[in-house]
């Protein structure tokens, strides 16, 4: 929008606006705003993704941890049994 103040004749004065839809200019705002939502969605998913994946990561350990333990007592246990046997 454009507007502008004209003295036609001493103390006698016209404004003159001039204005042009810019569509095209709107839509593309409109689609840079959806493509910035699109974008942000998907950086957040894959932020949690990645939270979900280092929490298995940890799970994992835990449970390889208590394998461990597990087979060190069975063979604890044997060793025991032939002692006692």
């Amino acid at each position: 929008m454009n507007a502008s103040l004209l003295e036609i004749v001493p103390g006698q004065f016209e404004t003159h606006f001039g204005g042009l839809k810019i569509f095209r200019r709107n839509q593309y705002e409109k689609d840079l705003l959806e493509e910035k939502r699109t974008a942000q969605k998907a950086l957040d998913e894959n932020v949690e993704l990645l939270n979900v994946k280092e929490q298995l990561r940890h799970a994992q350990q835990q449970l390889e941890l208590q394998l461990r333990t597990v087979s060190m007592n069975a063979t604890d246990q044997k060793e025991l049994s032939k002692v006692l046997a």
